[in-house]
């Protein structure tokens, strides 16, 4: 105890100081604080603020937060907390990714892993199970594809619009020949984000949609429905399946080769000046694998002898991949598939069957000479000559992909933009290299392997850790607007309508400035190292949302939602 004249402390900004005099050499004391507590909650009134929590009795807040908690794993609620310690409680307390989950967390995870929790239910059912159970039963449930819907309408309007339930999807015509337009993608696609069971598919789709951008706001693509809900369905059907054969997939696809301009790629002729196109060779390096400089395998870049930043690639490397993809060009129903350049039409509109038929890879305008692929740390591989067949032709384009995926850069460039996407805006390089070595190698040698990658990047300590935004001020994201907007679409129940149909005439993305698979670019709509100016660029922060708010956007993208 402190003797009777030791004074009273005073406060000194956030401290409080108290000046004992002493009579000794040495003296001993023993300090002790009765703290207060007035809303009796088990919280000291002088942490509650720090915290967020308000310490006023009659505070909402601290009285009618009631929990119970089986705090000895034997199913048996044997602990019940109220008030502000039952909040933060249900925030902070840690649990390991197989052990029950609290609401708050519970919810986290749904924000992280889904278009948003639709109900209590969900976030309570989602609690009693863990993480990764709930991980187990989302890969195990079927896929939710967006081709279907256009397929069944497309058929209905071709058949004379009989079918009363499908009335309200939107017609093009503008005095020319009618058909089904672009804009009800959107339909096909919101349906899904808001009804399907499949979320955590439907949320990893939409991510791989913005690393593997195709879209059909250019090149023609604005009335393809089908083509467009082809390839974006390629997200969704290998969303937990392997990244080298979605990028094998996306790289064939006709839609693809329309919008970066692969398609109809010829061999050079320099007699007349013809080399072959390097727009897609570009991009899937620069884009889809390795990125603009090398990285280490927690995504922070390399830098050389006078501290620079290294380049993956250059103008030899686009050039030596641009040859491995001439000669792909639509798949023919003629001369067993060996006429470059020939199609078919299958319904008579704008929309051709071509266009949903992966490309083939024509050995008449193939190049077959030996090739380079770029593979890292100023190596390459080979590809060799070989004998000119559409086989030949097709491993060449298989081979150049297979390399991309194993380049070391490949694994920190793709999921550091998957954590950003689904989790936290600014990951720690430790949490890349986590779920980077998971991509490399899956624990059996596979490497891609997605359905490892997505279960590393939720589960990880950083994802699941309660206390990670407590340490880290900057943690976390800005939500994108079709995110917010489909949230809120699954709390006002939007799902119970199953033939629910939403499109415009490009309202919804001159108000959001963002709409599905119609970003302004193969950049995306914002990119995954965009910096808003001040505070966060002063910091070194990437804000990637952000890239999308503006003094126009950020009150128009309200007054949007308000309004639907």
């Amino acid at each position: 105890a402190l003797p009777i004249n030791a004074g009273t402390p005073v406060a000194n900004g956030s401290l409080w100081e108290l000046t004992i005099p002493i009579s000794q050499d040495a003296e001993f004391f023993q300090i002790s604080s009765s703290e207060n507590d007035l809303d009796a909650d088990g919280v000291p009134d002088w942490i509650e603020p720090l915290l967020g929590f308000s310490s006023d009795p009659g505070d909402s807040e601290s009285v009618a937060l009631v929990k119970s908690y089986d705090t000895d794993g034997d199913n048996i609620y044997d602990t019940t907390l109220s008030g502000d310690l039952a909040a933060f409680n249900e925030i902070y307390r840690r649990s390991t990714p197989s052990e029950q989950l609290t609401q708050a967390q519970a919810a986290r995870l749904l924000l992280q892993g889904t278009f948003g929790p639709a109900s209590v239910s969900e976030v309570n059912a989602v609690a009693s199970i863990g993480a990764e159970a709930w991980l187990d039963q989302q890969m195990a449930l079927p896929e939710s594809y967006t081709r279907p819907y256009i397929d069944t309408i497309k058929a209905d309007f071709n058949n004379g619009q009989t079918d009363p339930a499908l009335a309200g999807y939107q017609i093009n015509g503008g005095g020319g020949t009618p058909f089904v337009g672009g804009g009800n993608y959107t339909t096909a696609w919101m349906r899904f984000a808001l009804q399907s069971e499949d979320q955590l598919r439907q949320r990893v789709a939409f991510a791989l949609s913005q690393i593997l951008v195709a879209s059909r706001s250019s090149a023609g693509l604005a009335n393809q429905p089908r083509a467009t809900a082809t390839y974006y369905d390629l997200m969704i059907e290998h969303a937990f399946g392997n990244f080298e054969d979605l990028l094998l997939q996306v790289s064939l696809r006709p839609y693809m080769g329309t919008y970066l301009s692969h398609l109809g790629n010829r061999k050079a002729d320099a007699s007349i000046e013809r080399y072959p196109d390097e727009n897609y060779a570009r991009e899937i390096m620069q884009l889809f694998t390795i990125g603009l400089w090398e990285l280490s395998l927690d995504g922070t870049q390399k830098l050389d002898i006078e501290g620079e930043p290294i380049p993956t690639y250059g103008n030899y490397e686009i050039t030596e991949l641009a040859r491995v993809f001439t000669g792909t060009h639509y798949a023919s129903a003629t001369n067993s598939g060996t006429s470059f350049g020939a199609g078919w039409r299958d319904d008579g509109d704008s929309e051709n069957e071509w266009m949903i038929t992966p490309m083939k890879v024509y050995a008449s305008e193939h190049d077959f000479g030996s090739k380079q692929i770029v593979t890292g740390n100023g190596t390459y591989h080979t590809i060799p000559a070989r004998d000119n067949t559409n086989e030949n032709a097709t491993r060449d384009v298989e081979n150049a992909v297979y390399h991309l995926v194993r380049h070391p850069n490949t694994a920190p460039f793709i999921c550091r933009q998957l954590i950003q996407f689904l989790i936290t805006s600014n990951p720690s390089p430790e949490f890349v290299a986590r779920v980077a070595s998971i991509f490399v190698d899956n624990g059996s040698g596979v490497v891609g392997d997605m359905n490892t990658v997505v279960r590393a990047i939720y589960l990880d300590e950083e994802a699941r850790d309660p206390l990670q935004h407590l340490r880290t001020p900057y943690f976390g994201q800005l939500r994108e607007p079709l995110v917010r907007y489909m949230h809120l679409g699954r709390m006002l129940k939007l799902d119970r309508h199953e033939e629910l149909i939403t499109w415009d005439w490009g309202d919804h993305k001159k108000e959001t400035l963002q709409e599905p698979m119609s970003a302004p670019s193969v950049f995306n709509y914002y990119r995954p190292n965009f910096r808003l100016f001040g505070t966060l660029a002063d910091n070194g922060l990437d804000s990637p949302a952000f890239g999308i708010v503006n003094s126009y956007s950020s009150i128009s993208f309200p007054n949007w939602m308000w309004r639907m």
